[in-house]
């Protein structure tokens, strides 16, 4: 039921954030290494690590879904699915790539 309840919670946050951008969104591959949830009280960052490329991203994320992006990804491969203005990435999905 909590699974259901997190996947529920993930897509309204997609549908919400999507027609915000007018970008097509961008799908990231690779490790969940870093959560930081102390800058900013309305967004939290996570920092994804692509294995092969050593290539870092730094990706906001709103706080009310820190926890459920953290707690079951962290150091987990995984593909988030993201949008960006040009100056930020901002989260709007997260699979695990075993999925």
């Amino acid at each position: 039921m909590k699974e259901l309840s997190e996947k529920v919670t993930f897509q309204r946050h997609f549908n919400q954030i999507k027609p915000q951008f007018e970008s097509e969104p961008i799908h990231l591959k690779g490790i969940l290494i870093y959560a930081d949830s102390t800058n900013n009280s309305r967004l939290g960052i996570v920092k994804l690590v692509e294995p092969d490329t050593h290539q870092k991203y730094s990706i906001l994320v709103p706080m009310t879904l820190m926890k459920s992006v953290v707690r079951p990804y962290y150091e987990e491969n995984v593909i988030i699915t993201a949008f960006s203005d040009g100056k930020e990435i901002y989260f709007g999905a997260i699979n695990s790539e075993n999925a």
